[in-house]
């Protein structure tokens, strides 16, 4: 089942009028190196699209950067979730979505999943050491994910006793500080985010089939 027929099937279904993700600029080094990377971004995208016939979702595609040095340059994750969790409930996201979720957000991936380019994440696309572009990756950040508050989780109905068991350490590697296995993001191969990611994550739940916990790509 091709990417772009379940992205078409998907638009048609939910009444959406684009598709895309919306990419925070969150690195400011050198304008050049955004510019190629925002080519190859676009590039990559009309190829994969071609190479399924579905040149017309180009049409559709919605690529927009989040471009603002003093809000964004070496914003972290957490940051960008932030913003993007605030923006969600602007009167602009509310004129852009066509339905919201059970949450009261706008509905679909454009509006859950931003993704976030910092410095690293660049150079692994567009680095001056970078032989191949195609191995590069972006951050996708899941807006719904949240560190769990110990006065508010549930510890019974998670097997943990109040007061033993921590529910933000579930004993891995700290990943910029988190313990826990699922860290709220991970690292995307930027040639198979679009269609390829997007297609992934329009069904519930498939996020954690294709979640990889970094710094694994």
């Amino acid at each position: 089942y091709p990417d772009s027929s379940e992205i078409r099937a998907s638009m048609q279904r939910q009444s959406h009028r684009k598709w895309g993700f919306i990419i925070y600029h969150c690195t400011y080094a050198s304008d050049s190196a955004w510019t190629r990377f925002m080519a190859l971004l676009n590039q990559r995208a009309r190829e994969s699209l071609e190479e399924e016939d579905a040149l017309d979702l180009l049409a559709t595609l919605d690529l927009s950067a989040r471009d603002d040095r003093v809000l964004f340059d070496g914003a972290d994750k957490s940051s960008v979730r932030d913003h993007f969790n605030a923006w969600l409930t602007s009167e602009e996201a509310a004129a852009a979505a066509e339905q919201a979720d059970a949450w009261g957000r706008p509905r679909g991936v454009l509006y859950a999943f931003p993704i976030h380019v910092d410095t690293a994440a660049l150079e692994s696309v567009v680095g001056e050491s970078v032989d191949r572009p195609e191995e590069g990756y972006v951050n996708l950040i899941n807006s719904y994910w949240a560190m769990p508050d110990p006065e508010t989780y549930d510890f019974e109905g998670n097997g943990k006793v109040r007061g033993e068991d921590d529910p933000t350490d579930e004993g891995e590697e700290p990943v910029e500080g988190c313990r826990l296995w699922d860290v709220g993001w991970m690292k995307a191969d930027i040639f198979d985010l679009v269609p390829g990611k997007y297609a992934t994550l329009l069904q519930p739940g498939r996020y954690y089939t294709c979640y990889k916990r970094p710094p694994v790509v």
